[in-house]
C-alpha cells in the first residue's frame, strides 16, 4: 500500500505541497520483507552469544559480526544486508543480527531533536555492549548509522 501511495501522482503532488518534497523525485520502496526476516529466514539470526564454528579472528577484527541492519537497509534495501552478510560468510566471518534494534538517530540529530536521539540510544547502546562483550565487531551497510555509533553518540 505505501508504494502505491508513493507511485501515485496525486499522492506525490501532495507531498509536494506540503513538505516540499518534490514530485519527481525519487522515493525507495518500501518492502514488507524486511532485510531481518530475510535474513532470520536463511538461518542468519543467532544470539550474540550463540556459539557455532570458532570464527577467523585477526589482529583487526574478532572473526565474527553483529549486523546492525540499519532502518534503511530493513526496510528500504534488504539487498544491501543480504549481500553484506554473504561477503563476510563467504570469507569465513560469522555473521548475527542484534536481538533488536532501532533507529540510529541520525535523522532525528540532523533536525536537532537531541531528547529522541538520548531515547534511540538508550535502546540501542545496551544491544551493542551486549554483542561487544560476547566478542562480535558491529558493522552496518549505512555510513551515517556508523558515524553515529563511532563519533556521536559516545
Amino acid at each position: 500500500m505505501v508504494n502505491a501511495v508513493n507511485r501515485s501522482g496525486a499522492a506525490r503532488a501532495l507531498l509536494e505541497k506540503t513538505l516540499g518534497v518534490d514530485s519527481t523525485a525519487p522515493v525507495p520502496q518500501y518492502h514488507a520483507r524486511t532485510a531481518r526476516k530475510r535474513l532470520r529466514r536463511l538461518g542468519k539470526l543467532a544470539a550474540p552469544a550463540a556459539g557455532g564454528d570458532a570464527p577467523r579472528a585477526t589482529p583487526e577484527t574478532t572473526g565474527r559480526v553483529a549486523l546492525f541492519t540499519t532502518c534503511y537497509g530493513n526496510r528500504n534495501e534488504p539487498e544491501l544486508d543480504e549481500d553484506l552478510a554473504v561477503v563476510f560468510e563467504h570469507n569465513g566471518i560469522a555473521v548475527s543480527l542484534l536481538e533488536s534494534e532501532h533507529c540510529c538517530g541520525m535523522p532525528r540529530l540532523e533536525l536537532g531533536d537531541l531528547e529522541a536521539v538520548e531515547r534511540l540510544k538508550e535502546r540501542n547502546v545496551p544491544q551493542l555492549i551486549a554483542a561487544i562483550e560476547a566478542g562480535y565487531d558491529i558493522v552496518a551497510p549505512i555510513p551515517s548509522c556508523v558515524l553515529m555509533f563511532k563519533q556521536e553518540l559516545p
